[in-house]
């Protein structure tokens, strides 16, 4: 990926790797206010590929210069995204700091690289392959084994937000969020929380009709 001056960054498809530019300029066409799909993306032929342009839209999100101040609210633009996501049928499969983007003073958070994503995905939906980066891939994608997509995306999810958290010294939401972490992060893929969950049982604290209790087994 090449930086354009400081207006945009080019990044250059291989025809066979087109399914990127597909799921892109899907997610990036449909409007709601949940929708952290990166926007004001272009793309055109050239031979062999596919050229896209995207704005410069911040930094990865562990360059953020006060994660204690940020720290709320991105996390929850992060739980949104990745529901998004799943509710337009797409598993990421690279979640991880370096492919989310905000601007370091804070500010609206983007989703990048959809390079292995699977589109078309189902919550039931069976997969293999190890896909991802190391030291972000859920522990059954790093084995090799049989995995659904959408819950290794939930393991990623986990592990971003853990290392957010790392970087916070004073931020009273550091406990509840390693929580919610902790959770996403279950060693079993189907005791982890989806997004949704998630999203709903914040909704209802926040309201103050009771903790922060996520777990699928305890729902």
């Amino acid at each position: 990926m090449h930086k354009t001056g400081s207006y945009a960054y080019l990044k250059f498809v291989r025809q066979d790797r087109e399914k990127e530019v597909k799921v892109l300029q899907t997610l990036a066409g449909i409007r709601s206010p949940s929708n952290h799909t990166i926007s004001g993306v272009r793309s055109w032929p050239v031979q062999g590929g596919t050229m896209i342009s995207m704005p410069v839209a911040g930094g990865h999100l562990t360059s953020l210069t006060n994660p204690d101040e940020h720290l709320w609210p991105v996390a929850l633009q992060l739980f949104e995204a990745v529901a998004f996501m799943h509710a337009h049928h797409v598993a990421h499969m690279d979640l991880k700091p370096g492919n989310i983007i905000i601007p370091p003073e804070g500010g609206r958070l983007s989703i990048i690289d959809f390079s292995v994503s699977i589109p078309g995905c189902t919550p039931d939906l069976v997969s293999t392959g190890v896909i991802g980066t190391e030291g972000y891939m859920a522990p059954e994608v790093r084995r090799g084994e049989q995995y659904w997509p959408m819950l290794a995306d939930l393991w990623s999810c986990g592990q971003t937000l853990t290392e957010l958290c790392a970087r916070c010294k004073s931020s009273p939401h550091v406990p509840m969020l390693l929580g919610i972490a902790r959770e996403l992060m279950n060693p079993d893929p189907t005791a982890r929380p989806t997004m949704t969950m998630v999203l709903e049982s914040l909704a209802h604290a926040q309201r103050g009709e009771g903790d922060v209790v996520v777990s699928p087994m305890l729902q």
